[in-house]
């Protein structure tokens, strides 16, 4: 049985790791090398798990990343990479070269406001083809509407990434209530920046590499909090963390580009959870602590956007679970998770969690990231995220009343 320090979330800094059992491989060309290499997963390749422990990502070493991912034997959604048969990578830094050309935006601004009622038709739409594997690094157009929210560490004095959040419109950013008020947030430091448009904390520009050629990124946009808004019914003190939900207001607009834009309200085309019952895994991307990085228990962010795929957790069941640890799971929360190695983390606390809706070709925000085991990815523990669908009524009027 789990003790119950096992289930503690405390805030700041998420955790997106995968680990493969499969042990079937395939030849496969290792990029820019005259080389035959091996699929495995990639816990398989030891060489591979060198190359990601590095703190500082480079563009090229970035895309490198990207390019040795493989399609294994059995077409299973465990990521593959291509390992060497024989000694290691060539250095990466040295196989693509990153010349800064950006890409200019296009602007679309005009349809995009405040009022949920409009820019439907532009919400949730991304440039890039959308690869959903867990685990992933990301393209640097996917999930344009992921916010990272920077704070003043009372420890340090220093600007440090913690939660994330949502763009929902060109003002106002969705994420837990934990994030930005209660014993977490006075403990922690001070919300002051949201950041937009980020893919490589420390790189700029960041590119992606189509037949060799640099294809970059705008540079990230920061933005003040103008107001903070927790959900009004929000108990810090409980673990319940029932209602934990709260909207940020930026200082000024976003613009509308490839890198920034809005994801969809499921209030905003009336779905309701009964559209949703069958949806068998929800995506969540964001940055936080990744053994990909640090093989340590510390709290270490990744510098990279990163995806997961996780499966969603019935209720009635979530509730079971959790009961052992005197936690109560009711409606207002969604569970997903529980797979061994697959999960959300310490700080990526506000983050979305999101489903793509064939019919609609959109991406939804269905949850947010709240609480779950503090040994992430503890098998047959989920993470609990508030449930964005019980709250449509309290977003719109939130918004309409603070435009």
């Amino acid at each position: 049985m789990f003790s119950f320090s096992q289930i503690l979330f405390f805030a700041f800094v998420i955790y997106f790791v995968e680990i493969s059992s499969g042990s079937d491989s395939s030849q496969c060309k290792i990029p820019n090398q005259n080389e035959t290499g091996h699929c495995v997963a990639r816990e398989n390749c030891t060489i591979y798990l060198e190359l990601i422990k590095h703190e500082n990502i480079t563009n090229s070493r970035h895309a490198f990343l990207q390019q040795i991912q493989c399609i294994n034997a059995d077409n299973s959604d465990e990521i593959h990479v291509c390992c060497p048969l024989i000694g290691d990578y060539l250095d990466p830094d040295i196989l693509i070269t990153t010349p800064e050309i950006p890409r200019k935006p296009f602007e679309l601004s005009s349809r995009f406001g405040d009022d949920l009622s409009e820019g439907t038709d532009i919400c949730g739409t991304a440039v890039g083809e959308n690869r959903i594997v867990g685990g992933e690094t990301t393209k640097i157009d996917e999930f344009p509407w992921l916010a990272l929210l920077i704070y003043l560490s009372r420890e340090t004095n220093q600007f440090e990434h913690g939660c994330g959040g949502v763009l929902i419109t060109k003002r106002f950013v969705l994420t837990a209530a934990h994030c930005v008020s209660g014993r977490s947030y006075k403990q922690v430091g001070i919300l002051k920046k949201i950041r937009l448009g980020e893919n490589n904390l420390y790189t700029n520009p960041d590119c992606d590499y189509i037949d060799g050629a640099p294809d970059c990124a705008d540079t990230p946009l920061d933005f003040d909090p103008a107001a903070i808004i927790p959900h009004p019914k929000y108990d810090s003190i409980s673990w319940d963390k029932f209602n934990d939900i709260a909207l940020v207001k930026l200082n000024r607009e976003a613009p509308y580009t490839d890198f920034i834009r809005t994801i969809c309200l499921p209030s905003q085309y009336g779905i309701t959870e009964a559209d949703i019952l069958n949806v068998q895994k929800l995506i969540t991307a964001g940055w936080g602590r990744t053994d990909y990085f640090k093989k340590t228990r510390s709290i270490a962010p990744s510098s990279i956007k990163l995806k997961v795929a996780l499966p969603v957790v019935k209720t009635p069941q979530c509730a079971k679970i959790y009961e052992q640890f005197t936690i109560r799971i009711i409606d207002s929360q969604i569970c997903a998770g529980g797979t061994k190695g697959k999960d959300t983390c310490r700080g990526d606390s506000g983050s979305p969690l999101m489903y793509f809706n064939p019919r609609l070709a959109k991406w939804f925000v269905y949850g947010v990231v709240s609480k779950g085991p503090s040994e992430c990815g503890t098998e047959g523990v989920p993470s609990v995220y508030t449930n964005v669908v019980k709250y449509g009524e309290w977003i719109k009027e939130t918004v309409n009343n603070n435009s």
